[in-house]
């Protein structure tokens, strides 16, 4: 999938026939991974799974497994490798998934 440049593209994203959305959550804060679940519970008619993991190497590693993700929200603040490192170790191995960073 080619990058996401506009919120008509998430629309799209969101919009598919596939209604099982697969999302990585790249984040040291094991609150916002537990409020992302809450906010998409109410959503009865798409299944997301969401997977967590806490740091820039772990996303890494999960990456090496799986890439069977539609969408990966990174932190932009993480400890060690930032989130702006982990997008670009994430396109040096030639992954195309979306990215979306998420900050505070």
């Amino acid at each position: 999938m080619e990058a996401l440049n506009s919120v008509t593209d998430i629309r799209k994203l969101f919009a598919m026939e596939k209604r099982e959305l697969n999302i990585m959550m790249v984040e040291d804060d094991p609150d916002i991974p537990k409020l992302a679940r809450l906010y998409l519970k109410p959503y009865k008619d798409a299944e997301f799974n969401l997977v967590w993991v806490e740091t820039g190497e772990d996303a890494l590693r999960f990456l090496q497994d799986s890439q069977n993700l539609d969408i990966i929200l990174v932190d932009y603040q993480l400890p060690g490798m930032n989130g702006l490192e982990t997008t670009r170790a994430i396109r040096e191995k030639g992954i195309r998934i979306p990215i979306v960073f998420l900050t505070n």
